[in-house]
């Protein structure tokens, strides 16, 4: 009595399969579309210092971990001495053109962290 809503006037159980089938399809396109949005990370290239090899590790971790969906490239200097200096992923996924040391990027709010340790300086 409590779920023949549910189930329809027939009593039959074809609205519930409908529904986990529709629940079940949901679940995994969002799964696929997950899963793909992970950009295995086979073009790593750069430099880095033996002393912060950690640094390549995270940066590998964030391709794998879904945080990186395309490209991405990071240099540290530490004391005038370049100690990181990675490029890895695509600056184009979808043509399948690789991040590589000459591609360009848009950079969006980089000056915040200059302007905050200067103010609080």
């Amino acid at each position: 009595m409590g779920v023949d809503w549910f189930r329809g006037s027939g009593g039959g159980s074809a609205p519930v399969s409908a529904s986990f089938a529709i629940v079940g399809g949901v679940l995994a396109f969002h799964s696929i579309n997950w899963l793909c949005g992970m950009t295995r990370l086979e073009n790593l290239v750069g430099f880095v210092h033996p002393k912060y090899e950690k640094v390549e590790k995270v940066f590998r971790k964030n391709f794998h971990d879904g945080w990186e969906r395309e490209g991405a490239a990071i240099a540290v200097y530490h004391k005038g001495e370049l100690i990181v200096d990675l490029q890895g992923g695509y600056a184009d996924k979808s043509s399948g053109r690789k991040w590589t040391p000459e591609t360009r990027t848009v950079v969006f709010s980089a000056t915040k962290v200059c302007h905050d340790f200067t103010l609080s300086a």
